[in-house]
């Protein structure tokens, strides 16, 4: 279930972010939704395939389903050449790649990565301002091996280039690069100076909420995400938020009934969706209510929870774990 860091950094480019709000905000919805099967039916219905937004989407929702990875790398390649100097297509179509560096045999991985990165320099040479683009790209960077092209220091210089520009994104990109290097009284004076200047940032009390939780002071760390919560902007870091509300409530035994609303959020607005974390989010409610001695909602969510399991090894063992649980408390 767990990606690993370097691809998790990488994917985080949110493909289905900047669409105009008409005619595509519906498709956006869908999008954000992770409704990806039912956004692909409306894309095939929509007169104009070749609009390079429809692509955006189109392309983020094959990616994002099962066996459909080759497919939306393939668009990705052909829109590309369709639109040689657009920058966030380039982007779309580095982070496919990244995906399927990920599922690849350790031969085809390390070409994949290759490519991925070529796409998304060029589109940083498109568009050397896109926050996306340089998040990926310092991540990239920060985080892969020097045979595919990792470069920590490239990825400082970018960072502190970044930070001149925008102080938050640019600054939080640093301070993960230097907890990196291990310089982490250098990373937490940066950290701190962003927090005083900028307290109610999302991103900010996000990364000090992930600070706490590494420090096992969870009620530090739940405050921290219940106010990145409070002041996110953007749908999908917010539902991100909930979920790991949900996540730390239940495997450290928090006051119960954050988690619950978190999670019940969460599964209410992914409900019916492609979200790999939604039976994860059901799990987690499940371990809460099991915790809470809540045998009756728990076993409802557990039964919820076992199709996706046997899709999913590391959620099936999980699963067997809250069933035993749930059996000692009968």
């Amino acid at each position: 279930m767990q990606k690993s860091l370097i691809f998790s950094l990488l994917f985080s480019a949110q493909v289905f972010a900047n669409t105009p709000q008409q005619p595509y905000e519906q498709l956006e919805l869908l999008a954000k939704k992770k409704q990806y099967s039912n956004l692909l039916k409306e894309i095939e219905n929509n007169p104009n395939q070749t609009d390079a937004k429809l692509l955006y989407l189109k392309i983020g929702a094959l990616a994002n389903l099962q066996d459909q990875l080759e497919q939306a790398d393939e668009l990705a390649e052909s829109a590309i050449k369709q639109f040689p100097n657009d920058a966030q297509l380039h982007r779309i179509a580095a982070s496919v790649k990244f995906s399927l560096a990920q599922q690849a045999s350790i031969f085809s991985a390390p070409g994949l990565a290759k490519d991925g990165l070529a796409l998304l320099e060029q589109s940083y040479k498109l568009d050397p301002k896109d926050d996306k683009t340089l998040t990926t790209l310092i991540g990239f960077y920060g985080n892969a091996p020097g045979i595919v092209g990792g470069d920590e220091e490239k990825a400082l210089e970018i960072a502190e280039k970044w930070q001149q520009e925008n102080p938050v994104a640019g600054g939080l990109a640093k301070v993960n690069l230097l907890r990196k290097e291990e310089r982490n009284e250098e990373a937490e004076k940066l950290l701190q100076k962003l927090a005083s200047e900028n307290p109610e940032h999302a991103s900010i009390n996000a990364t000090l909420a992930n600070k706490a939780s590494k420090d096992e002071d969870y009620p530090l760390a739940l405050s921290y995400l219940n106010k990145a919560v409070e002041h996110s902007e953007d749908v999908s870091t917010k539902y991100g938020y909930l979920y790991e509300i949900g996540r730390l409530t239940a495997e450290h035994k928090q006051e119960a009934k954050q988690g619950i609303t978190a999670l019940n959020e969460y599964i209410a607005f992914y409900e019916g969706s492609e979200d790999a974390r939604l039976a994860w989010a059901k799990a987690r409610l499940a371990k809460i209510y099991l915790n809470n001695q809540q045998k009756e909602l728990a076993s409802q969510l557990l039964l919820a929870v076992k199709p996706a399991a046997e899709e999913d090894k590391n959620l099936k063992k999980e699963l067997k774990k809250l069933n035993k649980l749930l059996k000692s408390l009968a």
